[in-house]
């Protein structure tokens, strides 16, 4: 046998075994049980972009959760960021706000939870690299299965944008 049928039969195996396998994970390397997919996505997923300087950002959006069960977020990364976390605005009796970083926040089944202004929202902190208006930057949520969701936020001004958490954006 030559060997231009040798390498021929050699890619034909190699690409019947690779059709054959599952392949739809959203990451190389993840087990499809650990992929979420579309139980959980974020709509009008925004990123306020900031001044030049700024290292740290806030993103809103609605999370919506598609599944039957409750899903718990409880770790959320983006290889832009050095740190993404979920944060939360309390105003004291006094009316001063202040953030504070949840541990966890719980999506209910077949529900939603907005991220908004003065309210829950993801902080973006330690930028790695420039952003770019209209770039969509990916987020990785994990549930407490360490299953993971591919999120979508979009990096937008807001004082030269029409969009905001109010309008569609996919």
């Amino acid at each position: 046998m030559n060997t231009s049928n040798l390498l021929t039969k050699f890619f034909a195996i190699v690409f019947v075994v690779f059709i054959g396998t599952k392949t739809h994970a959203f990451m190389s390397g993840v087990d499809v049980h650990k992929d979420g997919g579309q139980k959980l996505e974020i709509r009008k997923g925004v990123i306020h972009m900031g001044p030049k300087n700024t290292n740290v950002f806030a993103g809103y959006g609605v999370f919506e959760n598609n599944s039957d069960e409750n899903i718990e977020i409880y770790k959320l990364t983006s290889p832009v960021f050095d740190k993404t976390e979920l944060h939360t605005t309390e105003i004291s009796s006094s009316g001063t706000a202040k953030m504070r970083h949840l541990k966890s926040l719980s999506i209910p089944a077949k529900n939603t939870i907005q991220l908004d202004h003065g309210a829950k929202h993801v902080m973006f902190l330690g930028k790695r690299r420039d952003l770019q208006i209209g770039e969509v930057i990916k987020v990785v949520a994990y549930d407490r299965n360490e299953v993971r969701y591919m999120l979508h936020f979009k990096v937008i001004d807001p004082r030269k944008s029409n969009e905001s958490i109010n309008h569609h954006m996919h």
